[in-house]
């Protein structure tokens, strides 16, 4: 009988081992993937710096920051290799970046290792007509974590003034008439767009107005005027 107690306490304590080692592996987890948002995060209206992009691929170069690419409105997108709506995206992303290179720049943002990514963009590449152009940040946490957002896919846009303009995972911010627009004139926080005499603003309490995105992704309400009220 104390042979079997004893091994019941063995076995009880294996098994707390384990319970606790994969709660451990959870928290690390969630931490790196940007589960929990942090504290010192950017929020709308932040001004951003000339943030180091060190570990690059698909780009000119081996390194570079925000202001090698120009004052362009900058689109941050995270995502993961394992992310199938983040992929989705990826042709659209791609097309409007042609027809916008001098006023959009999108970036991907990954969590992922350098090898994952290359092994992702062979895949990517073969099974597409079109190769990805768009330059790849990899193996990031910091930027992750300045961006806080729940999961991916997610989205940050700064505009070429270097403010933090919105963030959002809704595809409906792939709208290229809606992109081109804050690409070209110089706005902020206060955007309003009027249809029929009607104001409705883009940003309110400091988060994108989600219905007003998607009418726009949507083309519903795409002659709707710009009103910027400083």
């Amino acid at each position: 009988m104390m042979g079997e107690s004893s091994c019941n306490k063995k076995n009880k304590m294996h098994f707390m081992k384990k319970i606790i080692c994969i709660m451990g592996t959870a928290m690390l987890m969630m931490n790196a993937y940007g589960q929990k948002p942090i504290a010192q995060s950017y929020f709308i209206g932040s001004n951003i710096p000339d943030m180091p992009l060190s570990r690059i691929l698909n780009y000119k170069d081996s390194t570079a920051s925000l202001s090698s690419f120009g004052e362009k409105l900058i689109i941050l997108d995270f995502w993961t290799k394992d992310c199938g709506p983040c992929i989705a995206s990826f042709p659209k992303m791609d097309s409007i970046q042609q027809h916008l290179k001098d006023k959009v720049q999108f970036i991907l943002i990954t969590l992922d290792s350098k090898t994952e990514v290359e092994k992702f963009l062979q895949r990517y590449n073969k099974k597409n007509k079109k190769p990805l152009s768009l330059p790849i940040i990899y193996n990031e946490i910091a930027i992750q974590q300045l961006f806080a957002h729940m999961g991916v896919p997610h989205m940050a846009i700064i505009n070429f003034n270097g403010e933090l303009l919105m963030q959002s995972t809704g595809k409906w911010l792939l709208n290229e008439a809606f992109l081109n627009t804050i690409a070209t004139e110089e706005i902020n926080k206060n955007l309003y767009y009027k249809k029929h005499g009607v104001k409705v603003k883009l940003i309110k309490d400091k988060k994108p107005n989600e219905f007003l995105l998607k009418r726009l992704h949507e083309n519903k309400y795409i002659d709707l005027t710009p009103i910027y009220q400083r």
